[in-house]
């Protein structure tokens, strides 16, 4: 088994897989996610804002969680999938 830290560090894009464990499946629990699933699952409410600029201007307070989209680059190539940030009103 390799170890964790001789891993590579990236920017997951929403097609990306998480390793997790269904703690309510006994065998074998291991299963994989989406990102985006995840984000799904763990944001499911979270109003859409182009920046903090328009976040604030929407009646967010300092504080609150928000999502904008964009392109990402990842290892210096352009990455045409479109993931959520999860920013904080400032």
């Amino acid at each position: 088994m390799a170890i964790i830290n001789s891993y590579p560090t990236i920017t997951p894009t929403s097609s990306d897989l998480v390793l997790i464990v269904d703690t309510s499946k006994d065998g074998n629990p291991t299963k994989t996610a989406s990102v985006s699933s995840l984000q799904t699952s763990l944001f499911p409410n979270l109003a859409a804002h182009a920046d903090n600029t328009a976040a604030l201007a929407a009646g967010l307070t300092q504080g609150q969680t928000y999502q904008t989209s964009g392109n990402h680059s990842n290892n210096n190539k352009k990455n045409n999938n479109r993931m959520l940030y999860h920013q904080q009103a400032v």
